[in-house]
């Protein structure tokens, strides 16, 4: 640390910056201030405008797979598995989540997900699921959408799993839509766009989850972080071009395998 000296008392020191009376050898622009501010804000409305036409262009890049194709198979399958619930009585506990169930019969991790409760659950969520699809799929593609739609189911599973009673049952598809909620939270993220609204519409889901009985909340939270993971890495590949999203999606299914078999085979 230097002491700075031989300065008269009315004269300001020179290592001040000009804006605070240094003597840099320019004058002081009393507008530098100003300047500054006007450059900030073109700077970040230019970011902003750059985001929505990558996000245009990257919709109108899969104008074949404009229609929701997948959407719609999913929101079929899951009512003619509750037609069939509703048919076969004993079909809900064939397909329900269940761990001591699922370690003999792990594909009930996601035949759960296509499974519901009542005329009630089914129709809130594959409302939600139809109002979120409609325009993520063509954004995202119908393979990619797919895979991220199981991914989030599976997550909410294996949350379930991990965090739930050994003796409770669990179905619906609100695992794999909250996924899709996160996936909402990413294309904000990504597009700098104000976070207010989303996160106010994930907290009240979040709060409705936590104060009705007989919600399983582990599965929306293990959907809503799997699903926030899988849209990170596909729109990571949008942005960047690398091929990230399919070996990133992976990684991600074996790590749930692997979870879900620790916590079926061993437990905690």
């Amino acid at each position: 640390m230097e002491v700075v000296t031989n300065h008269q008392s009315d004269s300001w020191p020179d290592f001040l910056p000009p804006s605070q009376g240094g003597s840099s050898g320019q004058s002081y622009n009393p507008h530098y201030d100003e300047e500054v501010q006007r450059s900030n804000y073109h700077n970040q409305r230019d970011r902003q405008e750059t985001n929505e036409r990558f996000w245009r262009q990257a919709s109108s890049n899969v104008p074949t797979q404009s229609r929701p194709v997948v959407t719609t198979a999913i929101i079929s399958i899951c009512f003619v598995v509750w037609l069939l619930q509703l048919v076969v009585p004993s079909f809900t506990g064939d397909i329900a989540l269940n761990r001591a169930l699922s370690a003999g019969q792990p594909w009930r991790l996601l035949t759960s997900a296509f499974a519901h409760g009542g005329l009630a659950h089914i129709a809130c969520n594959m409302l939600t699921l139809w109002v979120m699809g409609k325009n993520l799929e063509p954004l995202l593609g119908r393979a990619k959408f797919l895979a991220l739609y199981l991914v989030s189911a599976l997550g909410g599973s294996v949350c379930f799993l991990l965090l739930a009673s050994p003796m409770s049952f669990a179905v619906g598809a609100s695992g794999a839509i909250f996924g899709l909620f996160g996936t909402y939270a990413v294309i904000y993220r990504a597009m700098k766009l104000p976070m207010t609204s989303i996160w106010t519409l994930l907290g009240v889901n979040l709060v409705i989850t936590l104060i009705s009985p007989g919600i399983a909340w582990q599965a929306h939270l293990g959907g809503l972080i799997c699903g926030a993971l899988a849209s990170a890495l596909i729109f990571y590949e949008m942005k960047s071009g690398k091929k990230t999203a399919w070996p990133g999606i992976i990684v991600l299914v074996i790590a749930l395998a692997a979870l879900s078999y620790v916590t079926l085979r061993i437990g905690f």
